[in-house]
């Protein structure tokens, strides 16, 4: 999705609106850490959720968009749960 974005401005706004969903639901994960003292008070939450959403989409390309062939299941299922 990412490489699509990069040259149709239409498949950019649609990634971004996805993306926006995912960064939002992990902002009110953090939410809930940081009211149960798990996180630092002064953590910027859409910063790290935005950072942590970085991660998994590069994971994401690194282990399954650019290889020759696609992973295994049980690896697709390993990322899942790392990811998670």
């Amino acid at each position: 999705m990412r490489e699509a974005a990069a040259t149709n401005p239409e498949f950019g706004r649609l990634w971004l609106k996805i993306r926006h969903g995912f960064v939002e639901r992990t902002t009110h994960f953090l939410e809930r850490l940081q009211a149960a003292g798990q996180l630092d008070a002064d953590t910027n939450l859409e910063m790290l959720a935005e950072a942590l959403g970085s991660v998994v989409e590069h994971l994401a390309y690194v282990q399954i968009a650019i290889p020759a062939e696609l992973p295994r299941g049980e690896t697709l299922d390993e990322l899942g749960r790392v990811a998670g």
